[in-house]
């Protein structure tokens, strides 16, 4: 099973949610550590289905299409702990832009600096995000935190350092970039 339907059952195991309801605790709570789209979660849930991991409960409506309310099962919370305490190996990063980079001597130090500064413009309203959601966080004693708190807010203290190591790389190649040809920008 993909770690999608684990992360999903990390959002069922606090409270029964539609795919909808999934789809939008899942981008805000993950978006700087994991993207899906909606297709794929429902995927997802009906493979974790299958398995017996989740329950549907559907919900006749009236003026809107009938919903269904997935509910996380006893064999689904058991392997989520499974999974959960089980040792994972790195997985292989992937980076376009590094790729882009590492290849990029065909192009002027211009375009080149042209690819780098889209992607800080792209990951900046990102970055200022986690940095929204972390400074309301980050001063809150550990004592006085559960600890589920205190492990979302460590992900999410990943996730800013990360966006700020990205943004600081880039700023810093592109300066380097400026400075190595001169001539060309």
């Amino acid at each position: 099973m993909s770690s999608l339907a684990y992360i999903l059952m990390g959002l069922l195991k606090d409270e029964p949610l539609t795919g909808y309801e999934l789809n939008k605790r899942f981008q805000y709570a993950t978006q700087f550590f994991w993207t899906t789209d909606q297709s794929q979660i429902y995927r997802a849930l009906s493979k974790m289905h299958e398995r017996g991991w989740v329950e549907i409960e559907y919900v006749v409506q009236e003026e809107n299409p009938n919903k269904k309310i997935y509910h996380l099962t006893p064999s689904g919370y058991e392997a989520l702990r499974v999974w959960l305490a089980t040792p994972l190996k790195p997985e292989a990063s992937r980076s376009p832009y590094l790729a882009q980079i590492f290849y990029g001597g065909d192009l002027t130090a211009e375009e080149l600096i042209g690819v780098l500064e889209a992607r800080l413009k792209w990951q900046d309203p990102e970055r200022e995000e986690l940095e929204k959601r972390w400074a309301e966080v980050k001063d809150y004693p550990d004592t006085e935190i559960t600890k589920a708190q205190f492990l979302r807010r460590l992900t999410l203290e990943y996730g800013v350092l990360w966006y700020r190591l990205q943004r600081d790389f880039l700023e810093d190649a592109i300066a380097r970039i400026r400075a190595k040809w001169e001539d060309e920008t």
